[in-house]
């Protein structure tokens, strides 16, 4: 009969109803969990957005750092090449020096030997001397012997031995000076043998010195040039961290909009669960009244 079938139809609708309010039930509790989740999502994506930020910032600073670090190398290779130039030319004045002191040294050892002819010459003087002395005296004493007549040629003789001894005597203070002088040549050139050692023993050390400027000066003109690269490299991953960091506010964005969506559609779900709840509530009573209105059409079929 009718009845029956509304009364059939009501417990579908019942039915009907209750399943799709656990399936909105369902719906809601899993968009609540995404909700949870996409919330969850939107902090770490802020979180990363952040890091990424601090990690830019810091990466400006590296780059900074790094750009006057390859400035001071710059400078220090500067530095090294004009200390290399500086020892070049101490180079040049030590040479000189030596070169001097060799000339000078040269010319002491030949005043040396001009001083020892000298001397060899003042001991000749002083032979003939001795020997004009005896040859003086010999002659005083046959002089002596031829009486008065040789009283005049004493006379002479006596004069010439004088003289001889004079000339000796000359002679001796002469080749004393000479020796003196010769004493000093020998520690002028003592002197400038330790000169000439001191001259040798700085060129050694400002060839050295030169040795290490010039090593220093490739070691910093790498380092400048690793410095340079590595500016380059900290400059571009710079680069690419705005742009990763650009991509994740991008993602913060869409993960926002998204997060808005979900809620309006929570929201969706929450008013339709609450439809289906009414309807499910609807359907009850319907199926109640139903149950009734056939309850009651019986009882008038049996009066």
């Amino acid at each position: 009969t009718s009845v029956e079938n509304v009364a059939s139809s009501s417990e579908q609708l019942t039915a009907s109803a209750d399943q799709t309010s656990k399936a909105t039930e369902h719906i809601t509790s899993a968009i609540e969990q995404f909700s949870n989740g996409n919330e969850s999502q939107n902090e770490k994506v802020e979180v990363s957005a952040q890091q990424l930020a601090d990690m830019n910032s810091q990466l400006h600073e590296m780059s900074k750092v790094s750009a006057s670090i390859t400035e001071s190398s710059i400078q220090s290779t500067d530095i090294a090449g004009t200390g290399g130039e500086l020892v070049q030319k101490t180079v040049g004045q030590m040479n000189s020096i030596d070169h001097s002191v060799k000339q000078a040294e040269s010319v002491v050892k030949g005043l040396e030997s001009k001083s020892k002819d000298i001397t060899a010459i003042l001991r000749v003087i002083n032979g003939i001397a001795d020997q004009t002395n005896l040859l003086a005296l010999n002659a005083a004493i046959e002089a002596a012997r031829a009486g008065e007549a040789g009283r005049g040629f004493s006379v002479v003789a006596e004069e010439v031995r004088k003289l001889a001894e004079q000339s000796a005597s000359s002679a001796k203070e002469i080749e004393a000076l000479i020796q003196e002088i010769v004493n000093e040549i020998g520690k002028s050139l003592d002197m400038f043998q330790d000169v000439n050692r001191e001259v040798q023993s700085g060129l050694t050390i400002t060839d050295e010195t030169d040795t290490s400027f010039k090593q220093i000066y490739d070691m910093t003109n790498e380092i400048a040039g690793k410095l340079q690269t590595m500016n380059a490299a900290v400059e571009e991953l710079s680069e690419g961290s705005q742009q990763v960091a650009g991509a994740v506010e991008e993602i913060a964005d869409v993960s926002r909009e998204s997060s808005g969506s979900i809620q309006d559609i929570a929201a969706s779900a929450e008013e339709q669960l609450a439809s289906m709840e009414e309807i499910s509530s609807s359907a009850a009573t319907l199926e109640q009244m139903a149950e009734e209105l056939r309850d009651l059409t019986k009882k008038f079929k049996i009066d």
